[in-house]
């Protein structure tokens, strides 16, 4: 009887570690890589915010397949942009949405243009890797979710499509 491939096992909630392909994967044969050996390290001396993103983001992007070794530059890029837009916000929160210039005329806080423009490039970037709703359901057109509904398919009629 054919083994069921494990992310069948896993849909179903029936995936055991224990029972994994652990250092092969069984249809080619291809030795699998230690994910935490690709997933990227914030640069040295990065602040909390970059730190924090890494943290939330890297692994899981890394797994999807959308955050490569040549990608870390860009994801750099976007962890920073994701800590200054975060800094601009606890400026604010704090010295508030107006302050008065030399003149004593009251004028919008300039970390308001800050915020603004890093959202704007977070969500450029964020876009790239398939961090927004809609990215995210364009880049499953045609993606391997596909295959794990027709496996799950077979799997529940009996047949059998390879």
């Amino acid at each position: 009887m054919k083994r069921l491939p494990d992310d069948v096992k896993k849909a179903r909630g029936t995936l055991r570690k224990d029972r994994t392909t652990s250092q092969t994967d069984r249809t080619s044969g291809a030795r699998k890589v230690r994910v935490s050996a690709q997933v990227p390290r914030p640069p040295a001396g990065s602040s909390r915010d970059v730190r924090a993103f890494y943290r939330r983001h890297a692994l899981g992007l890394v797994q999807a397949g959308r955050l490569t070794e040549d990608d870390w530059p860009a994801f750099s890029l976007l962890a920073q942009t994701y800590a200054i837009a975060a800094e601009a916000v606890r400026v604010i929160a704090t010295e508030g949405y107006f302050r008065f210039d030399e003149n004593k005329v009251q004028r919008k806080h300039p970390a308001l243009q800050v915020h603004r423009d890093a959202a704007q490039t977070f969500a450029r970037l964020a876009s790239r890797f398939g961090m927004t709703p809609k990215d995210r359901e364009s880049m499953n057109d045609g993606a391997p979710g596909d295959e794990l509904a027709q496996a799950l398919f077979a799997a529940a009629t009996g047949e059998n499509h390879e």
